[in-house]
């Protein structure tokens, strides 16, 4: 079997909301990230989730090819909400700078972030 034989990411629906979670620890290739955006795609269209947490705390080391991979779910959803939680602070201060999330509430941004999947279904 290999790597991306077995899922990467682990879907559950809260209601209206689906949780995505993320399964490997590092996003350094374009194989792996290509394979973690066409799995989150397939599993939001199938649960048809526009509502989505993405729960990164396996993550520790994220490319420019990860960033992409979010990028590509929220480009075929309609009127997406992707919160992003569990994230490293590394991986807070990388997105922040790419100006993909923000820690300023007043300043807008692609995602949102929380602490854990609970406070991130609690803004949904």
């Amino acid at each position: 079997m290999t790597e991306h034989e077995k899922p990467l990411v682990q879907a559950s629906s809260n209601g209206t909301t689906l949780v995505l979670e993320i399964q490997t620890d590092q996003i350094r290739d374009s194989d792996t990230a290509s394979a973690i955006s066409r799995e989150m795609i397939a599993l939001a269209k199938e649960n048809q989730a526009n509502r989505l947490v993405i729960d990164m705390h396996s993550v520790r080391f994220m490319g420019s090819v990860g960033f992409l991979a979010l990028m590509g779910l929220r480009r075929h959803l309609d009127e997406p909400s992707i919160i992003l939680c569990g994230l490293s602070e590394h991986l807070k201060d990388i997105l922040e700078a790419c100006k993909l999330i923000s820690r300023d509430p007043d300043e807008s941004a692609m995602f949102t972030m929380a602490d854990t999947v609970d406070e991130a279904k609690e803004r949904h």
